[in-house]
């Protein structure tokens, strides 16, 4: 289930310890991750050239929230995949609409249920490609 040295992920998180555990997981998986603590550090770099297989973000995040981050990403990376968190999925409030290459994960999640989703996504099981 691990991941490859040249595959990226972004995580857009605000809680400091949740998104410290979540790059420490994939990093024991092998990913390569780029931390954000907010969409205005995201955003530059989704603009940038770096490789990025996967966007996972929370969705109440402070100022834009994931469900905006998702929408400014796909202007710039239009089928980059994402996968957002949220502490609402069990509640059914604050889901995003879901499009082509995207997924929601519930907090609190399962760290190897996370890793599961993160190498479905990755892996090509969506028809898009990062």
């Amino acid at each position: 289930m691990g991941g490859a040295a040249n595959e990226s992920i972004l995580v857009v998180e605000d809680e400091p310890m949740v998104r410290m555990l979540v790059v420490d997981y994939l990093n024991e998986l092998g990913y390569t991750t780029i931390e954000a603590r907010d969409a205005a550090a995201a955003l530059p770099v989704i603009a940038s050239s770096d490789p990025i297989h996967l966007l996972l973000t929370d969705i109440g995040l402070p100022g834009m929230d994931g469900h905006a981050l998702a929408q400014e990403a796909r202007k710039l990376r239009p089928s980059l995949k994402i996968l957002f968190a949220t502490g609402y999925a069990s509640a059914g409030m604050g889901m995003p609409v879901l499009g082509e290459g995207m997924d929601v994960v519930g907090k609190p999640f399962d760290m190897d249920d996370l890793g599961d989703r993160v190498r479905t996504m990755i892996s090509g099981n969506s028809a898009n490609k990062a």
